[in-house]
C-alpha cells in the first residue's frame, strides 16, 4: 500500500484535475455544423482580445477551454487512472 502522503497526493491531484476539466467545461448551443473546424482545445492569452460573436472577449488570465469531446476524453482518462491505481493498491 502506498505511503499516506503519497495516497493522498494523488487524490488530490485526481481532484484538482476533475475540476480543472470542469472549470474550463462551458455550456453552447448546438447548431449543424457548429464543430466543424472547432479545435479540441482552445487556449487564450491573458490580455490578447478574442473577437467573439457577442463582442470582444478579454481574458483576464491565461485560459484554456476543451471542447466536449476533448473533456470527455479527459475525463476518461482520469477514471482510468484512478482505476488503475485502486487496482495496484488492493493487489499489493
Amino acid at each position: 500500500m502506498l505511503p499516506k502522503t503519497r495516497y493522498s497526493a494523488y487524490v488530490l491531484a485526481t481532484l484538482l484535475t476533475s475540476f480543472a476539466l470542469t472549470g474550463c467545461a462551458c455550456v453552447s448551443k448546438r447548431t449543424s455544423g457548429s464543430l466543424q473546424g472547432s479545435p479540441r482545445i482552445l487556449r487564450l492569452k491573458t490580455g490578447i482580445p478574442v473577437q467573439t460573436k457577442d463582442g470582444l472577449y478579454n481574458p483576464q488570465q491565461d485560459e484554456t477551454w476543451h471542447s466536449q469531446s476533448e473533456y470527455l476524453r479527459l475525463e476518461q482518462e482520469v477514471l482510468m487512472l484512478s482505476r488503475a491505481v485502486q487496482a495496484r493498491d488492493q493487489n499489493r
